[in-house]
């Protein structure tokens, strides 16, 4: 007879947002929270605050705004990647401009959503750029 074991829990993806924003950050924060699979990690309203987030606690996955007061996304953005390499940065964005999607991806973001991005869509990217 054979014996059903329980399969493995995946391990969740450890998510941080970046916005300077407090009741942005908020929102999408719930957004995740009640999402199966998403462990929040942190949070910052700046750049510096996101360089340091990163190397501190090494997201699986982070939302960077682009801007933003102190050093803005686009400039946080390969110091984010240079502090901690396997973090996946997402920029969320009010900004629809060809232009900065183009630097952001270049400079390493692995998606770019813009504000209005539902829920929905904001979980998909999400679990579309996370390697567990």
């Amino acid at each position: 007879m054979a014996i059903d074991h329980p399969a493995p829990e995946s391990r969740k993806c450890r998510l941080a947002i970046c916005d300077d924003v407090a009741t942005f950050r908020q929102l999408v924060s719930a957004v995740f929270r009640w999402e199966p699979g998403f462990e929040l990690v942190g949070e910052a309203s700046n750049g510096l605050e996101a360089v340091e987030l990163a190397r501190r606690v090494q997201p699986d996955v982070m939302f960077l705004d682009i801007a933003m007061p102190l050093m803005d996304g686009i400039e946080a953005l390969p110091k984010i990647r240079e502090a901690s390499p396997s973090t996946r940065v997402i920029v969320l964005t009010a900004f629809g401009s060809a232009t900065i999607r183009s630097r952001a991806l270049a400079d390493g973001a692995a998606a770019y959503l813009e504000k209005g991005a539902t829920p929905a869509v904001m979980i998909e990217a999400v679990r579309g750029v996370f390697e567990p």
